[in-house]
């Protein structure tokens, strides 16, 4: 093979490379919070129960509940079920959550059966998110509650693109004024999102008849039957527990995905328009891997939205469950909420990723340039 054959192989390998590695950086022509309501599977948490020897005939009923209403048994209710038998059936992964769970207070041994539910093994964050007593009431309260089921409801039944979920502090004035901040903001979002419709997304059918709208759900911190969702939002992201004198504020989009937390003074005008704009703007990215937010734990036909879909391009529904191989933690890499706030560096970087994948192919973009060149002149020169 001649060295001008070699180049032209080579040029041409390195024009597929670019065309197909740049693939995914296309953007989908749809609002990001349509696009994960109808391309993107919840992420399924991990529910572990520990007891010693066998379960009695009523822990087994409950267990069986909980299987029933799991992802396991093609559920609405994202989580996966395993039982661990402490005697006989402790795998290392088993071990370290255990230690972890014991770390503060190794002299007292907690009480079993337990329930122990954990982020998804895909997460960003894959820690401990709440614990208690294996009882059918427990097992309730893992599932269903009256906040979770009014964000379910807002996006499937009435269709909206954000479920505004403010966290309060129990100081009733920063509180009410938060509620009321928000309140004011809903109706201009919509109204500016409705007109955006109508134009700016090729990818939607019926951009016409398109409308969404926003909504806002207030949870009491000490609310005993919002502990799951409120623990769940609470470590959703490194040092939130360092703020709970504040009101926080979650925008959930998709289905019950949180994109991150406001809190305090970061909770203005500003920082809910950039929100609102995010999650209304044109999709970034197919794969929700390299797109901000946690999935809640949430029970919910998220498949029963009001209306026909909206985007009718053949996507695969892509999740964590679909990426081969793909793990931001290795088994040493849970943590629980006393270790959160000393996280934040080993978060893994989504946007770095994305930057660097991005530069690479800007390189891989000159240098097919710079081969096409090269090709060119050696070929003016054999004239």
């Amino acid at each position: 093979m001649t060295k001008l054959k070699r180049q032209t192989i080579l040029s041409v390998f390195m024009y597929c490379a670019f065309f197909f590695c740049a693939g995914d950086l296309w953007p989908c022509d749809a609002p990001v919070f349509r696009y994960a309501l109808e391309r993107w599977v919840a992420d399924s948490y991990r529910l572990y129960i520990y007891h010693n020897g066998p379960l009695s005939h009523s822990d087994n009923q409950i267990v069986e509940w909980l299987y029933k209403n799991s992802a396991e048994n093609k559920s609405d209710t994202n989580f996966v079920i395993e039982t661990i038998n402490k005697e006989k059936d402790m795998k290392d992964t088993h071990k370290r959550i255990w230690e972890i769970l014991t770390a503060d207070t190794p002299s007292i041994i907690p009480e079993l059966p337990l329930i122990l539910l954990m982020y998804p093994e895909k997460a960003l964050f894959n820690g401990i998110v709440w614990k208690a007593p294996l009882s059918r009431d427990s097992a309730e309260r893992l599932i269903h509650s009256p906040a979770r089921q009014a964000i379910a409801a807002n996006i499937t039944q009435s269709g909206h693109a954000i479920v505004w979920v403010l966290l309060q502090s129990g100081k009733a004035d920063q509180d009410n004024k938060t509620a009321e901040l928000i309140s004011d903001n809903l109706p201009g979002m919509a109204n500016i999102i409705n007109e955006r419709l109508t134009y700016e997304f090729s990818a939607i059918s019926n951009p016409l008849k398109r409308h969404t709208d926003f909504s806002l759900v207030i949870i009491s911190r000490d609310d005993p039957k919002e502990d799951v969702l409120i623990k769940n939002l609470m470590l959703s992201e490194p040092g939130l527990f360092s703020l709970t004198e504040f009101p926080m504020l979650f925008p959930v989009y998709g289905r019950g995905r949180v994109l991150y937390a406001l809190a305090g003074s970061g909770i203005n005008d500003n920082t809910i328009k950039n929100a609102s704009e995010f999650l209304t703007g044109i999709c970034a990215c197919e794969v929700k891997e390299t797109s901000p937010g946690v999935d809640l734990l949430i029970s919910a036909d998220w498949d029963s939205y009001p209306g026909d879909p909206w985007i009718e391009e053949e996507i695969v529904l892509t999740s964590s469950a679909s990426m081969s191989g793909y793990n931001n933690q290795n088994e040493e890499g849970f943590w629980n909420e006393t270790e959160y706030d000393g996280a934040l560096d080993e978060r893994p970087c989504s946007m770095l990723a994305t930057s660097l994948f991005i530069i690479g192919t800007g390189l891989l973009t000159v240098a097919a340039v710079t081969l096409l060149i090269v090709f060119k002149k050696r070929k003016t020169n054999d004239i």
